[in-house]
């Protein structure tokens, strides 16, 4: 990871929802910006908590460097830098229409049509689209030497691929000849331009909810038409950048045995794509290391009275009650080490599905909410670690695991 980091300039962290895929692309950034780049995260619906660890106080629409005291209070030191920007898809649609439109009249009547207010906010696909496009926007500035994408939450992994093209299949042409007859000439939209059918139905509900339906959508469709030439042309772009050899995807996966067959389908059509498939991360295992085992075989009364003192009082700690801490210790232990096991199991499962050598790297469970840069940091230590991977997947084990 740490290689892929110094020679690619996009990372694309795609995954089903829930899994970590937002604090795991910061922590990508930020690690980027270790290794002496000038990067940039972009987020979607990031937690509050998330925008505070990295020392600003939430994130919006427009690119917030993260300041030099959030660092420093850290105790980082970065060879480059890292800036922040959220997501905002509606305000990526009205620049994109601006981009496309043939004049400003034409930009201003569409943003202006009721049609398109619905439509930019509702549409199927038309968040993975604007994702993409800011994307684009960001890797044609020339600007940032790295730039990680935080894919929108779907309730499926592959909707990102597929989500773009459901888009422009909406307003592809054909989409307008089903609206509007060819035969009619572009700037009136009597009743009579739509077809039988469509005006019939149009019309009753135009009659009952007093909203110009008919016209609003001619408008609309007639006014666009121009532009889709534009959209298709700019995806074709994206498709073309994310293909080459500039970008990587990575797969965030959680021990989730419901997900284990999207993940592995989601592999599939990223490669069937000629997608980069360049990692998968395995994120939020339970994990224990052989030391912790020692331990727990080990732990000793004297041990545990040790640890539980109380300096402040010196109040004594009773044995019996002590022996039967240690017992329910030793049991949660044991719960927790058949959890690890559960884990370690699934993942396994999806590992003999995917590419033979394709990387893979363990994240562990963390004790605490990322809430800091510190703890931001310390989440990217396990990406870029040599420690973890497939070599350590034995019996739930790993060199770099955490009780």
């Amino acid at each position: 990871m740490r290689n892929l980091l110094r020679q690619k300039s996009i990372f694309v962290l795609c995954g089903s929802g829930g899994v970590g895929k937002t604090t795991l692309s910061a922590a990508l950034a930020l690690m980027g910006a270790m290794e002496g780049k000038k990067s940039l995260v972009l987020t979607v619906d990031p937690a509050r908590r998330l925008a505070q660890a990295m020392g600003i106080r939430r994130l919006e629409d427009r690119v917030r460097p993260i300041p030099a005291s959030a660092f420093a209070e850290a105790g980082l030191h970065p060879a480059g830098s890292l800036s922040a920007v959220m997501l905002d898809t509606r305000r990526t649609f009205d620049k994109l229409i601006e981009k496309t439109a043939s004049s400003p009249d034409i930009s201003a009547r569409v943003l202006a049509n009721p049609i398109y207010d619905h439509m930019a906010g509702f549409m199927a696909g038309s968040h993975e689209y604007m994702a993409m496009e800011k994307l684009l926007e960001f890797f044609q500035s020339g600007e940032y030497e790295l730039l990680v994408l935080d894919t929108p939450p779907t309730r499926h992994a592959l909707n990102f691929l597929d989500a773009p093209k459901r888009m422009l299949d909406f307003l592809d042409d054909s989409v307008f000849k089903w609206f509007i007859k060819p035969s009619m000439s572009l700037g009136r939209f009597p009743l009579r331009m739509f077809e039988k059918g469509v005006e019939f139905h149009l019309g009753l509900l135009e009659r009952f909810t007093g909203i110009r339906i008919l016209g609003d959508l001619a408008e609309f469709f007639g006014n666009f038409s121009g532009m889709y030439k534009g959209f298709k042309e700019r995806a074709a772009q994206v498709r073309d950048i994310l293909g080459s050899d500039d970008a990587a995807f990575v797969l965030v996966a959680a021990p989730n045995r419901g997900d284990i067959w999207e993940n592995r389908y989601f592999c599939q059509r990223l490669l069937e794509e000629k997608m980069p498939l360049a990692y998968v991360i395995f994120n939020r295992l339970r994990m224990l290391d052989r030391d912790s085992e020692a331990r727990r075989d080990n732990a000793s009364v004297d041990e545990l009275r040790s640890l539980l003192e109380c300096k402040e009082t010196n109040k004594p700690l009773d044995t019996e009650d002590l022996q039967q801490l240690l017992e329910k210790l030793r049991i949660n232990f044991q719960r927790y080490r058949h959890l690890a096991e559960m884990d370690n199991d699934c993942i396994q499962i999806l590992e003999k599905q995917l590419p033979a050598d394709l990387p893979t790297v363990r994240v562990p469970l963390m004790g605490e909410h990322v809430h800091s840069m510190q703890s931001l940091h310390q989440l990217g230590q396990h990406l870029v670690s040599n420690g973890a991977g497939r070599s350590n997947k034995e019996h739930g084990h790993t060199e770099r695991g955490n009780c």
